[in-house]
Parts: C-alpha cells; structure tokens; sequence
C-alpha cells in the first residue's frame, strides 16, 4: 500500500431523516436514505481498488467500518473547517498528498482518483469541479489552510473563490472532469435516468 498518498472520505451514518435533506423534502426520507446508501455504495466500491491509505470521515461518531479504512468523526464547524482539520489529522499534519471527496457524485470513478493522486505529482492542488458551482474532490500536495477560509460554503461560488484564493496564494491547480451531484429533485430524476440506461 502507497502510505504516501491518502484518501479522505466525508460521509454521513446512513440513517432515516439524517442524509439527503433537501432530496427529501421532494422523495421523502425513506427513498433519500436508499438513494444516499446506492451513492455511498458506490462511491466506496470506487475506492476499495485504489493502493492509498484510505479513511472514513464521519460527520458524527460512527461505529460503521470497512475493511481496508481507518475511522474518524470530524469537528463542529463549517465545511471548510471540517474539511481542513481532516486533512491536518489524517497522516502527518497534512504534510501528504491526500485527496478528500463526498459521497454525492453518481459519476465518480477511479480513472478520475487515480488522475487527481497523478496530477498532484505536478500541481499543489486538485479540484473536481461540480455542476452547481461547488467542487466533489479537493486535493492537496500538501495542507493549505487559506482554501478553506472566507468561502461562501453551500453556494454556487465556492469553485470560483477557492480558485481565485489559489491564485492569490500562487498555487497552481488541476482540474478534473465536471461531475453533477445529487442534491435535490432535479438531480434525483437525472441519477435515475442514469440508472435505467445502466440496466
């Protein structure tokens, strides 16, 4: 195994009413909760094959494991705190390559990871860009705090503040393919469109 290199992945425990909130409101939490699981699955499935050390970030205490991860539960705070003492806790101060990614994005694969770990051999960051304007994969040559400050999380801006605060910074940045995210109905009829086409 690569202990050089790291993947982060920021889940929620699959329970009734605590994942997919905005989704739910339109298919109801027990449809959101099959659909988060199928995603996690996936996104997981996805991983399992990639030759890094690999965690389970948790947004609260989880007693779920998986062979081949280590666990963690993340701080209170906002994403970009969340995400930023992750990188800092997993490994030696965020001092390794180490990818982060959600568990959102239906078209995840691992051309795309194994691409972000190869861009980091040349680039201090990595970024997969989502439709909505957010990003589902950051990574990092090593741990940059100042990405993860002033960021209007939870908007269509993020992508476009953490570039332009990467080239304040004078980082140089790759980009991966754009992906969309499931989040609400709209999302939900493209996935399961997806999934028909699949079968």
């Amino acid at each position: 195994m690569s202990e050089h290199k790291q993947l982060i992945v920021f889940l929620r425990e699959p329970k009734i009413g605590k994942v997919k909130s905005r989704l739910a409101k339109a298919i109801g939490d027990k449809r959101a909760l099959e659909v988060y699981r199928e995603l996690l699955d996936t996104t997981l499935d996805v991983c399992d094959d990639l030759d890094v050390a690999k965690n389970l970030s948790f947004s609260e205490h989880s007693k779920l494991k998986r062979a081949g991860y280590t666990t963690s539960t993340q701080v209170c705070g906002n994403l970009g705190e969340r995400m930023l003492h992750s990188f800092l806790s997993f490994g030696e101060k965020g001092k390794r390559p180490t990818v982060l990614i959600g568990t959102d994005c239906p078209g995840i694969n691992s051309v795309l990871l194994r691409e972000a770990f190869e861009t980091l051999n040349e680039c201090d960051l990595v970024l997969g860009p989502c439709e909505d304007g957010g990003y589902y994969l950051i990574g990092m040559s090593k741990a940059i705090p100042e990405l993860f400050q002033e960021i209007p999380w939870s908007t269509s801006r993020v992508l476009e503040q953490t570039m332009k605060k990467a080239k304040t910074l004078g980082l140089s940045v790759g980009l991966l393919d754009e992906l969309y995210d499931v989040d609400v109905e709209e999302d939900y009829r493209r996935y399961k469109s997806g999934m028909k086409a699949k079968n």
